[in-house]
């Protein structure tokens, strides 16, 4: 895999980026969240979310605060954002609820109509009936995929249909337990890119457990939809992204944000991009909850063996 690291200043504390393209400019918005401090034992990693506009050359054009939260009922992280028709744009994202003391997370849906959005975001929808999870990840304009937290849970994503006002559960896809870099638990990243009609590149986080510590890998993988819409995947066996990517000299280039709990390579989000005739996805991916690095993937690389 091409790996070269694109490091920026603007996104330095920021990270689990939304990413998207405005149709209309060509412009790429990136949604950030931004964390200064870690937050302490049982509480979340408490920031605000950030809209940066980058144009065309990636030269950054705007920087806006777009969500503060204003109380510590209610904080959101881990947008993912898909395009749909007529600039219109669906976020999924976690909504973490203070309730009776407990901070709890739930899955919760943003509309943006781009034409009329005024740069701070619309209320969350926060969907309850799901129960509890992380990992709400729109896949067209009427599905979700979402991790539910507990037991039984791991290596699975639920499937979930939306029809703009209501949400249910529609099916489930099972991951398998054997992928060594994902052996505690895998999930999802940035939306599934399709390839035709009925299958996709999806690419995923997994996290194993090495010397008391989570270790979280990025890899890929092919997502298949029958015509009941009915889902399986297949998983590649080597990761794309470990965070020993990010060392050098036997030190990370990144410090973490959590050190005496986890290692961190995620991702919440990415682009497509013409590059010399080649299709390349710049992945913006996070390195130990502290920057994002924006990380160019060969598309035709990452098709290999399945397409």
């Amino acid at each position: 895999m091409q790996k070269q690291y694109l490091f920026s200043h603007k996104l330095i504390d920021r990270f689990n980026a939304a990413v998207w393209r405005e149709p209309q400019s060509g412009h790429i918005f990136v949604m950030p969240r931004e964390v200064k401090n870690a937050g302490g034992k049982g509480e979340p990693d408490k920031g605000r979310l950030i809209l940066l506009e980058l144009d065309k050359q990636g030269d950054l054009v705007n920087e806006i605060e777009v969500w503060r939260p204003d109380s510590d009922d209610l904080h959101l992280e881990d947008p993912r954002a898909l395009v749909l028709d007529n600039h219109k744009v669906i976020i999924g994202l976690t909504a973490v609820v203070k309730e009776n003391g407990k901070y709890l997370p739930y899955p919760a849906i943003i509309n943006l109509d781009t034409s009329l959005w005024k740069k701070s975001l619309p209320k969350p929808i926060i969907i309850k009936n799901l129960g509890h999870g992380k990992n709400m990840t729109p896949v067209d304009a009427e599905t979700f995929f979402f991790r539910k937290d507990g037991e039984g849970n791991s290596h699975k994503l639920y499937v979930c249909s939306w029809d703009g006002a209501q949400i249910k559960e529609a099916g489930e896809i099972d991951f398998s337990i054997d992928i060594p870099w994902a052996a505690w638990r895998i999930g999802t990243t940035m939306p599934p890119i399709w390839v035709n009609e009925n299958e996709a590149l999806m690419l995923i986080h997994g996290i194993t457990i090495e010397n008391g510590k989570y270790i979280y890998s990025l890899g890929r993988s092919k997502l298949k939809k029958n015509q009941f819409n009915k889902y399986q995947i297949e998983i590649d066996r080597d990761p794309i992204l470990t965070p020993d990517d990010f060392v050098k000299d036997g030190m990370p280039v990144i410090n973490e944000l959590h050190p005496e709990l986890r290692r961190v390579v995620y991702s919440c989000g990415g682009v497509i991009k013409n590059h010399l005739e080649e299709e390349v996805l710049s992945l913006f991916t996070n390195v130990g909850d502290k920057q994002t690095v924006e990380v160019p993937f060969q598309l035709s690389t990452l098709k290999q063996g399945w397409w």
